[in-house]
């Protein structure tokens, strides 16, 4: 017969792995989501520096005042991105760790199970073993 927590066991660690690589999965969307965020705002400053420079004329500023616009919602919602990837890894990292918890918390029991097994085998034995002493004892 199988034992229950042995399976039990099994299933806990595919679910820690589980968490492991969504909490992989999602640490990477962070990062990309980081990078991207970084690239929009690094876009954004390096083209107000340019654009402090240049001694353009009444369209290109008003062009530079349209793409400064659409540039900033593209670096607001590419942070907003990375603070929900953020959101999403933090979440990954809860859900692991409880995952990892509940692995132990069956292995522990699974140990104390198997010492209660070996103190009921103990105890039998020396049940026995007291039993054939008074076997002996009686007979002498």
């Amino acid at each position: 017969m199988t034992d229950p927590f042995v399976t039990l066991a099994r299933l806990r660690r595919q679910a820690v792995d589980a968490a492991r690589q969504a909490l992989i999965n999602c640490v990477d969307l962070e990062d990309a989501a980081e990078r991207r965020a970084a690239v929009a705002e690094d876009a954004i400053t390096q083209e107000l520096q340019i654009a402090s420079h240049l001694l353009a004329s009444d369209h290109a500023v008003e062009r530079f005042g349209i793409w400064l616009r659409q540039a900033r919602k593209a670096a607001e919602a590419a942070r907003l991105q990375q603070q929900l990837a953020t959101a999403d890894t933090h979440r990954a990292r809860a859900v692991l760790t409880t995952a990892r918890s509940a692995a132990e918390a069956i292995d522990t029991l699974r140990e104390r199970k198997a010492a209660e097994r070996q103190a009921a085998t103990a105890r039998r034995v020396q049940n026995e073993l007291d039993e054939m002493a008074r076997h002996r004892a009686r007979i002498t």
